[in-house]
């Protein structure tokens, strides 16, 4: 199942409903922290000019990063994900199985978000991005499902789909991690050296919390 975000205009309906719910929720949080904001700071606060730009800014950022986003559903439990069958492969590395744990059971729906980047990022680039856009790692299940239903290899060859999977692990006196590529020839499985740099032309996949 696909589901992409069709552009359509925020109706009147959505925009009362944000006020009341954000009203809402600003009171909630306002009387938890209300011990911790002195009253003349406050004051001079609710007389800026543009305190309503502030929380809008706040508001459209929220909402522009659901739309850069798109929805698979993840089939957990199907049998491929216990092997590696390197029929289905383009490459395996010296991988196994057991280097892609897959902790979730059943079939879920998952919002995935690709990260971007003007140069060559490192793991840790792109992992700080994902977490500061409240964004996980994938799972090999969920990012194979996700590039084996998104994209064609024309697609695939001028921006690879990278899913960086689990923790850095020492292999040959590097720390390694093990990912998924989703590149012109079809898909991989491999290990890179945690230090190095990815090609900028890589997307990376990310499943949003």
């Amino acid at each position: 199942m696909t589901q992409i975000m069709t552009p359509s205009t925020m109706t009147d309906g959505q925009i009362d409903k944000a006020v009341e719910v954000i009203s809402s929720k600003l009171r909630k949080e306002l009387r938890a922290h209300q011990s911790e904001l002195q009253s003349d700071p406050v004051q001079l606060v609710l007389g800026q000019d543009d305190l309503g730009d502030a929380l809008y800014d706040v508001f459209r950022t929220r909402v522009e990063a659901i739309s850069q986003t798109s929805v698979e559903e993840v089939d957990y439990d199907d049998p491929q994900w216990k092997t590696i069958d390197k029929s289905r492969y383009a490459f395996v590395g010296n991988v196994t199985a057991a280097h892609y744990p897959e902790t979730e059971t059943g079939k879920k729906l998952v919002r995935f978000r690709e990260l971007e980047f003007n140069h060559d990022p490192t793991d840790d680039e792109v992992l700080t991005k994902a977490a500061k856009l409240n964004c996980r790692q994938t799972s090999r299940a969920e990012v194979e499902t996700y590039i084996r239903k998104r994209y064609t290899p024309e697609q695939l060859a001028k921006n690879p789909r990278i899913g960086l999977i689990g923790s850095a692990v020492k292999r040959r006196g590097l720390l390694s991690r093990a990912y998924v590529d989703g590149f012109g020839a079809g898909v991989g499985l491999s290990w890179p050296w945690t230090d190095g740099h990815w090609d900028r032309r890589c997307r990376f996949v990310a499943a949003c919390k």
